[in-house]
């Protein structure tokens, strides 16, 4: 999903003409994004837990709790996400590449914190270890969205006047 997002988000969101404006698919991608930072927050994070929520703490017994998005980005994500309200900022923009580099970090730690009989995410460890190395090398940690602007990098040109930018 990131991937996609990280590669494509930003053609998506430019693809406004032929049959079917793939700007939505960009819009999907991006508050799926948002929505899996939230969650992975909350998990790693010192929010108050409900008696049937994962804690690392199940699993890595020395866990600290820590939050993977500051308290801003966490409050902009549920406004984004949670809530029709009249607050939503007119222009707005997202690091969207650090804070997923910023996650998977969090993940890749967990992972490596398991006692070696849990055998259950192994997989998932290699898989996080091999997306970090990807997000490194092709310099997603650059990748922004800024209004109705998908995944693009700052260093790149002047935002681009399409027809996209009447989404909110």
């Amino acid at each position: 999903m990131s991937r996609l997002y990280f590669n494509e988000g930003e053609s998506f969101a430019a693809s406004t003409g032929g049959d079917v404006s793939m700007y939505p698919a960009a819009d999907a991608l991006f508050e799926m994004i948002l929505l899996r930072l939230r969650t992975f927050d909350s998990f790693f994070g010192p929010t108050a837990k409900k008696d049937d929520d994962a804690d690392p703490a199940h699993w890595v017994t020395l866990w600290t709790s820590a939050s993977v998005l500051d308290i801003s980005e966490r409050a902009a994500i549920s406004k984004r996400l949670a809530h029709l309200t009249y607050s939503q900022p007119p222009s707005h923009e997202w690091a969207i590449g650090a804070m997923v580099r910023q996650c998977c970090d969090a993940i890749d730690q967990f992972l490596g914190d398991l006692h070696p009989h849990v055998k259950l995410w192994g997989a998932r460890h290699t898989e996080i270890k091999e997306f970090l190395d990807e997000h490194a090398s092709n310099g997603w940690e650059e990748i922004r969205t800024e209004n109705d602007r998908h995944a693009y990098r700052r260093s790149t040109a002047a935002p681009p006047t399409s027809p996209a930018s009447s989404h909110p």
